[in-house]
């Protein structure tokens, strides 16, 4: 799916056309020039198209006078910018549970990079990677997205966090020092991806805002939105979502089309129309999913299979060496830090 047919929330936008004011920049010629009604900046639950925001977050690092824009924008991303996302995290019992709710529903935020976490016995690591390539605003999104999770953080526990680290996979750009001042931490450049280390102690702290009622009402209404979200626009997004919460047991054409209320030849017509077909989409969600399991998590290559839907571990193993050009075992080698641990 391209960037002009994928379409994403526009908080991210609103955040940075507020920080372009606040410098004396009016943002609503940057939103026309990029395509977008500057009324989007007053309409709650507003989506746009990922290709017009990609052109205004440009058009506005070329205009801001601050090069940290990223860092700037990742700090006003307080758990209340992001409705019952936001209030599905807060209502949790622990950051722990906060986490997980919020990386489930990750869909629903405005995020161009792909958050992972993982927990071992002495750290607790979120890692962010590209989901696509960003070209020149890698940079931009790493700070923005980094900035929001530490500001994410401190907002659920009500207190800032000590950070073991903070790690960015570039050099150090001429503004590095407005880092410091953001991260409670020792910051990192040049490293294999982007990443927050925080002490696994704070995952089991108790967040002063929990609530079972409020959280399982959000996380019933972040489950609507999803489905809404996934069951609208083109017919391949609606099949990509649908086999993404399928978890592994992925159901036939013939089930999908039944799901969707077509028939299965209106169903393969329709993909065809978009240029695809449901194995290709099938296959596309498995490799994806075995690329972020063997990357992210300690998971034995035996629950990995079963979780992207084979029956084995050595007909996974098949798939992985057409996929990656390698197998599983060797994929897992490359990124060693992923590993550790495993079954």
């Amino acid at each position: 799916m391209t960037f002009s047919e994928a379409v994403h929330p526009a908080t991210g936008v609103v955040v940075l056309a507020g920080l372009l004011s606040e410098g004396g920049i009016d943002p609503r010629p940057l939103l026309a020039d990029a395509g977008l009604d500057p009324e989007i900046l007053h309409a709650q639950s507003a989506s746009i198209s990922q290709d017009r925001e990609l052109a205004f977050v440009r058009a506005a690092k070329t205009r801001s006078p601050w090069p940290d824009l990223g860092l700037r924008a990742g700090l006003r991303h307080h758990y209340a910018l992001f409705g019952a996302w936001g209030l599905a995290m807060v209502s949790s019992p622990n950051l722990l549970s906060a986490i997980r709710v919020g990386l489930q529903h990750m869909d629903l935020v405005h995020t161009y990079l792909r958050w992972n976490f993982r927990s071992e016995a002495d750290r607790a690591i979120l890692e962010f990677r590209p989901r696509a390539d960003l070209g020149a605003l890698e940079t931009f999104f790493m700070e923005r997205d980094i900035a929001a999770a530490v500001t994410l953080v401190a907002g659920l526990l009500g207190t800032r966090p000590r950070l073991e680290s903070v790690e960015f996979p570039y050099s150090a750009p001429d503004w590095s020092d407005a880092y410091r001042p953001v991260f409670d931490g020792p910051v990192i450049f040049g490293t294999q991806r982007g990443r927050v280390t925080l002490d696994p102690e704070i995952l089991a702290r108790p967040l002063p805002q929990a609530n079972p009622v409020t959280a399982a009402a959000a996380e019933r209404h972040c489950a609507a939105l999803l489905r809404r979200m996934h069951d609208a626009g083109p017919l391949a997004d609606q099949v990509r979502g649908r086999l993404l919460r399928a978890r592994g047991a992925f159901p036939s054409q013939a089930r999908m089309a039944a799901d969707l209320h077509m028939s299965e030849r209106t169903f393969r017509r329709r993909l065809s129309q978009e240029g695809l077909s449901f194995r290709s989409l099938r296959d596309e969600v498995r490799r994806e999913l075995a690329e972020t399991y063997l990357q992210d998590t300690p998971l034995s290559l035996a629950e990995i299979a079963h979780r992207v839907g084979f029956s084995d571990a050595a007909n996974f193993s098949h798939a992985c060496r057409r996929w990656f050009g390698c197998a599983p075992g060797k994929l897992r080698r490359r990124h060693p830090d992923a590993g550790s641990g495993r079954r």
